[in-house]
């Protein structure tokens, strides 16, 4: 015999609740329920698209069972819903059935009011409304997944429908376990140090946000070594940076246990340049920091190589211009009296103090004896016979630079012997 009620929606046994949801409830009896309704259907559902009841998840469908619906008039011969997002309502005999919110509710916090309306065999009505919240879900991989340290990992969240996807309107943003952040619904990182990271990623709209964690290790391991040297000089030793001369920059000197390195990424510490970030799969590289006349000086230049392995290995230097004089002097093996040319332009040795032509130079000379000159080229004599060291300085608006180099300057050359007087001894004089 069915079960004759004397009132509807109240919730001692439990009992559906009008506006509430019915999470996994049963109903043995619903004459306990206190309530205003004597006779007739009592309408109630549960809803579940998870492991648990009343859990619903974005994309996925919802699966609604109205069994729990009873009458006092007989068997509930119809079930109408109204999903509460807008689409058209639904009518069947069968007490179960599902459905997919694939755009959301409407609602605060991505709610929709779900309506159930049962019809008995004697034609009676009854409605009944909960409310359905849609949980935001987020699901997220890594590639690879036994990372190494140095090797660039690749976080990518779900693209499943159901969880958050960009296609869903969501946006990203990603702990990254080592005090780093990023966004976006793909991020890549590179660790460097080996351990345990606990990733977080977090997806949000204006419905609300949600997160989800996951602990990985990054093991140790030998890895790869990034190394350069720079040098713009031909006959100084490495390094040696001259402003307004290309910077030559060799990472041949890195090396990786794990494969040969495929490419080499540079930054070269000079965002007023256009060719400031070069690429290439040739280990040398070359920068004209022309920017040095501003002021920007001293620059911070990076190496970031990729072996092929994937592994990656970084290393910065700071480089700053140095001044490098040069000078020649002319002749060679003056005497005491002559007069010796000193030329500290250099123009022409590659890499040294004078080229560009529009660097602000200044020469000054020491010449080694309690004398001094000033200018690119000068001249002087030696008024005595010995050694000279001479000390040219330049000075630029980065600083000075010394060179010197010792002159020998010998005795004046014999005087040749008279011709045409007498002996002293007499003798008449020697003819040539």
């Amino acid at each position: 015999m069915p079960i004759a009620p004397n009132i509807l929606h109240g919730g001692t046994v439990p009992c559906p609740q009008q506006g509430g949801g019915l999470l996994n409830a049963v109903i043995p009896t619903v004459s306990a329920c206190p309530g205003v309704v004597t006779n007739g259907p009592l309408a109630a559902f549960t809803y579940d698209s998870c492991m648990v009841h009343g859990c619903a998840v974005l994309g996925f469908p919802v699966s609604f069972n109205a069994t729990w619906s009873v009458s006092t008039n007989g068997a509930i011969v119809l079930y109408t819903w109204n999903f509460g997002d807008g689409s058209p309502q639904v009518q069947t005999t069968n007490p179960t059935t599902a459905y997919n919110y694939m755009s959301g509710c409407p609602g605060a916090s991505n709610s929709c009011n779900v309506t159930l309306t049962v019809k008995d065999f004697a034609g009676m009505t009854d409605t009944i409304v909960q409310k359905l919240t849609l949980l935001i879900v987020p699901q997220f991989t890594f590639q690879p997944m036994s990372p190494r340290v140095g090797q660039l990992v690749t976080f990518q969240s779900s693209t499943v429908q159901g969880y958050c996807t960009a296609a869903n309107n969501f946006s990203f943003s990603w702990s990254l376990g080592d005090d780093t952040t990023a966004s976006g619904a793909v991020v890549s990182h590179v660790y460097n140090k080996a351990g345990f990271y606990r990733v977080v990623t977090t997806c949000y709209n204006s419905s609300g946000s949600s997160q989800v964690s996951e602990t990985f290790h990054a093991a140790s391991s030998p890895g790869p070594l990034a190394a350069f040297t720079y040098d713009s000089c031909e006959d100084l030793p490495t390094p040696c940076m001259v402003p307004g001369f290309p910077a030559n920059f060799n990472a041949s000197f890195s090396s990786s246990p794990n494969g040969p390195i495929v490419l080499y990424m540079w930054n070269f510490g000079d965002p007023s340049s256009s060719s400031n970030q070069f690429n290439s799969t040739n280990p040398s590289a070359a920068h004209d920091y022309l920017s040095y006349q501003n002021g920007s000086a001293p620059w911070n230049v990076t190496l970031t190589f990729e072996d092929s392995s994937g592994l990656f290995a970084t290393i910065s230097q700071m480089v700053s211009p140095e001044v490098y004089p040069k000078f020649t002097f002319q002749p060679l093996s003056p005497s005491s009296g002559d007069t010796v040319i000193f030329n500290g332009s250099a123009t022409s040795f590659s890499g040294l103090i004078g080229s560009p032509s529009n660097t602000t130079k200044g020469y000054s000379w020491n010449f080694g004896d309690g004398t001094s000159g000033s200018g690119a080229l000068v001249s002087h004599v030696f008024s005595a016979t010995g050694l000279y060291r001479i000390v040219l300085t330049v000075s630029t608006a980065y600083g000075l630079g010394e060179a010197s180099k010792t002159v020998s300057v010998g005795a004046d050359p014999p005087a040749a012997p008279s011709v045409g007087g007498g002996g002293g001894d007499g003798r008449p004089p020697f003819r040539v």
